[in-house]
């Protein structure tokens, strides 16, 4: 009876999964690889298998199998469910230099999840092992949140203008070799015929200035191209702050400090000082509301100590009331943004009203717009 240990921890088969992260509609193709165990005693290699694990109940979906003594790979049900396409090397002469490919072209949300690479071998003494890669996460960046909706609908309209370029560039490069090969005949038959000499000279050149504005077209669309190319999802950066107490007291000129988060996607504002740093060149929108408990109140959005917004609300009654100042404005990285009270004294700053069910009345939103970090 010949034992199949599995291997140990540390004994690991290789996955690689190239890029470790797609976006649906976006990205063309994924490529999973997965290889015999390094620097184990490999005399041959029995199978390879890609395994999808399921996130809710754990089991384990075959995406693709070779079995080495086969002709070809075969793609499992699920793998058939994912579009997915395979192929495999194998020489029994070079055994650790097997491997199964497995490419999903244009990728949909359900390929999203964790990937396993299964290898069964034969050693040197006639034992089988069985070697099983870490976990590896194919992350749908869509689902994860890291591009929203909005950003995803604008690369796939830039994906389709870079496929109707690329199509463009094509039908061009037909064209220029056509031109080029008519330059050729006719720099021939120049060679051959020397009656016809001006008649073929002002032949070369209309074809050279046919050539010429082709290679400009071609220049154009290149670098239309590559412009498309350097547009990539920008990390999205925005904040929704708010005061969290019912009411406090906030000096002349001092910072309103919303002191709690209801949105946020990193650091960049502080919920003890009130400061927002930002943290990527772009164009910002900023909007912020306060509510005060005097006659008169005033606040002012501040960029780096300048005014850019301000907001002033007046009441003949001396009661609570609101008002609210917004701005647009292109920031650096380094520059900070705050919400400062012009109020000529202390006054109350209120948070929320607990009897009538209103919550947020003091708040401050900030959203990068479109990020700058791209040459144009």
């Amino acid at each position: 009876m010949v034992s199949c240990p599995v291997a140990a921890a540390d004994d690991h088969s290789v996955l690689v999964v190239d890029p470790p992260s797609f976006l649906s509609g976006i990205t063309k193709n994924v490529q999973l690889t997965c290889r015999p165990p390094v620097g184990e005693d490999v005399a041959r290699v029995l199978t390879l298998q890609v395994i999808r694990e399921r996130s809710l109940d754990g089991a384990s979906d075959p995406v693709a199998t070779f079995l080495t003594s086969a002709a070809t790979p075969l793609v499992e049900k699920f793998g058939v469910l994912l579009n997915a396409s395979v192929s495999a090397s194998y020489d029994a002469a070079q055994a650790r230099d097997a491997l199964l490919r497995v490419d999903l072209p244009d990728p949909a949300e359900i390929a999203a999840g964790r990937y396993t690479c299964s290898v069964e071998t034969q050693d040197s003494h006639g034992l089988l092992h069985r070697y099983l890669s870490h976990r590896t996460t194919l992350t749908s960046l869509f689902l994860n949140g890291s591009v929203p909706l909005f950003y995803q609908a604008i690369l796939l309209e830039l994906r389709k203008d870079l496929d109707t370029l690329t199509s463009d560039l094509n039908k061009v490069n037909v064209q220029q070799t056509a031109l080029e090969q008519l330059n050729n005949e006719s720099e021939s038959k120049l060679s051959a015929i020397t009656a016809d000499q001006l008649q073929l000279t002002g032949l070369k050149n209309d074809i050279n200035a046919g050539v010429n504005g082709v290679d400009n077209q071609v220049t154009v669309i290149r670098s239309s191209i590559e412009r498309l190319r350097d547009i990539t999802p920008v990390e999205p950066v925005n904040f929704y702050a708010f005061f969290s107490s019912q009411y406090a007291a906030v000096g002349n000129n001092a910072n309103i400090v919303f002191n709690s988060l209801e949105q946020h996607t990193d650091t960049s504002y502080s919920t003890s000082t009130g400061v927002f740093t930002v943290p990527v060149n772009g164009t910002y929108f900023f909007r912020t509301g306060v509510t005060g408990d005097t006659a008169t109140h005033s606040a002012s959005i501040v960029i780096n100590d300048k005014p850019v917004a301000s907001l002033v609300s007046y009441d003949d009654y001396g009661g609570v009331n609101q008002a609210t100042a917004c701005v647009v404005v292109k920031l650096t990285v380094a520059d900070t943004v705050r919400v400062v009270k012009k109020t000529g004294s202390t006054s109350s700053v209120f948070g929320y009203y607990p009897n009538a069910g209103h919550n947020h009345v003091s708040y401050f939103v900030g959203t990068l717009q479109w990020s700058t970090s791209h040459a144009a």
